[in-house]
């Protein structure tokens, strides 16, 4: 039998044993992390050093004496440092920052001492771990970046993978008219498209982004989805990040997302299920304000669903708008008799 020190003598090892186990998989060498088939883990590396990232803004990685240095990983360009619209925790000293580097009490990128982040992304053809610098950060290549993508000198977002099924069994579409677009009906086994308008000119949706032409023909994209400002600053918005207000279709980027603009405003069209009189659904093109955007009442939403002053997903539409056509149906057999 164990005596009382022996148990806790076997349970203190035990204990330790364990968080050794998790703590060294939390921590390990660069080229340890360029092995791992796991997509869920992101790492932040120093001096080829890599700590598991859980979404917080600092992160505790160790330096060449085994001493866990914390540091803040939240870091701005110098152009959104410059222009106020960096929202990252404050620093007070370069020590402070992953990129060793504090201007105007926030951590900015320094070409000296480069951010590593690993992540698991989608490549065209293959999922691969890369190492590279982070969203944000100044570029020359696509290899620069952990997303392998470098847009107008900063690594942007990873690039998904255009041959899915889901893209493939769009229709594709050309710009046309608001009038053209309500024209297009809910085509049967293949999927619906969305667009979105300005000046009266639709353009199709195609991840997240819309291609507008100019009069020498060339093509632009910009990002198409919209948060409203609440949801930025509550970190609620899931859409694709921006770094300059030109890269939105609305002109304007808060806290690396695109938001509504009032000074150019745009219009949402999507396919919206209708309930009919007493039985069945049908499927209609509709426009209006897209999901976020603030409204007054429901005839202003793409998805006809106005909540709390806000166009909303219409989680209860299919009753709603059963209920309505039951009463416009029994007014119409009231009318009749």
């Amino acid at each position: 039998m164990y005596n009382n020190k022996s148990l806790i003598l076997i349970f203190i090892t035990f204990f330790f044993t364990s968080i050794y186990g998790v703590y060294s998989q939390e921590i390990m060498s660069k080229e340890e992390v360029l092995k791992l088939k796991d997509k869920s883990n992101s790492f932040y590396c120093k001096d080829d050093i890599c700590s598991k990232y859980h979404m917080e803004n600092t992160i505790d990685i160790p330096n060449k004496e085994g001493n866990m240095i914390n540091y803040i990983i939240d870091i701005c360009s110098t152009i959104e440092n410059d222009l106020g619209q960096c929202k990252t925790e404050k620093c007070t000293a370069y020590s402070q920052c992953l990129s060793n580097k504090c201007i105007n009490n926030h951590c900015v990128f320094n070409e000296v001492t480069p951010v590593v982040f690993c992540k698991m992304i989608n490549l065209i053809t293959s999922k691969e771990m890369r190492c590279g610098k982070p969203f944000g950060e100044s570029c020359k290549i696509d290899n620069d970046c952990t997303s392998n993508k470098c847009g107008n000198g900063f690594c942007e977002e990873e690039r998904y993978k255009i041959d899915s099924d889901y893209e493939h069994n769009k229709i594709k579409y050309e710009p046309m008219s608001k009038e053209e677009v309500l024209k297009i009906d809910d085509q049967d086994g293949s999927i619906t498209p969305e667009f979105y308008c300005k000046d009266n000119i639709c353009y199709q949706k195609f991840d997240n982004e819309v291609d507008l032409q100019d009069k020498q023909g060339n093509k632009t994209s910009y990002i198409a989805d919209t948060c409203n400002t609440a949801s930025i600053e509550s970190n609620y918005c899931y859409s694709k990040k921006c770094i300059f207000d030109s890269q939105c279709l609305s002109n304007k980027c808060i806290n690396r997302h695109c938001t509504f603009n009032e000074n150019i405003p745009l219009e949402h069209c999507a396919v919206v299920t209708y309930a009919l009189p007493f039985f069945g659904q049908d499927k209609k093109m509709r426009c209006g304000k897209a999901n976020g955007e603030i409204c007054d009442s429901n005839n202003e939403c793409t998805t006809k669903n106005c909540e709390h002053k806000i166009c909303d997903y219409d989680s209860t539409g299919d009753s709603r708008m059963m209920t309505e056509a039951m009463g416009k149906a029994l007014l119409g057999i009231v009318a009749f008799l």
